[in-house]
């Protein structure tokens, strides 16, 4: 319904690939994604320009425990792991 998984590299291509950008950030429960698929095909859409640019990224509590909690914790959450891998 969203469309988020297009979306979203849309509005980074466009906002973040411009001469007045300096840098860009997504700060918190970024994609909710355990095995790294959604945040693979997510970067890989997103344009050399803003990739040019300097990215920051804030993990948020689902970024950690995809249920946003360390009480409901499984083997499989990443635990914020992987941030600093793509750049």
């Amino acid at each position: 319904e969203f469309k988020t998984i297009e979306n979203t590299p849309t509005l980074i291509n466009t906002f973040a690939s411009g001469d007045n950008i300096d840098f860009w950030s997504i700060t918190g429960d970024n994609f909710y994604d355990r095995t790294g698929e959604i945040t693979a095909d997510v970067f890989s859409r997103i344009s050399l320009q803003a990739k040019s640019k300097i990215f920051n990224t804030v993990p948020g509590n689902h970024d950690h425990w995809a249920l946003g909690s360390p009480d409901v914790a499984s083997v499989h959450d990443q635990c914020g792991n992987g941030f600093m891998q793509y750049y």
